[in-house]
């Protein structure tokens, strides 16, 4: 594992402690790296880039944030609907947040 993909890792991994420890504010700030480094080490349609998307989207739409969700989680949509082979349970998971997303904003 690369320098970039190993440093994801294990931000992810701190990033889930301090969800499961609903400590929000700092596992929103280390979404935000671990999105930031994700895009270096992952271009393109990668899954672990989709999962960092999303992984920021739904902290923003657990603080109420659902606007600024809304973007990050239609971008992790749209990298699971290019993957290659597709991820069919991954691509369904994703429009079902969307859609409950979408009827939290009354659309």
């Amino acid at each position: 594992m690369k320098g970039e993909e190993r440093l994801w890792s294990i931000l992810n991994d701190k990033l889930d402690t301090l969800r499961a420890a609903n400590r929000l504010p700092e596992a929103i700030r280390v979404a935000e790296t671990a999105l930031e480094v994700a895009k270096r080490a992952f271009k393109g349609s990668q899954t672990p880039l989709a999962t960092s998307f999303e992984k920021l989207g739904q902290l923003l739409e657990q603080k109420g944030d659902y606007t600024t969700a809304e973007g990050y989680l239609l971008k992790a949509h749209a990298i699971l609907e290019k993957v290659k082979p597709p991820d069919q349970r991954a691509i369904f998971r994703s429009a079902q947040r969307l859609a409950f997303l979408c009827d939290s904003l009354g659309r």
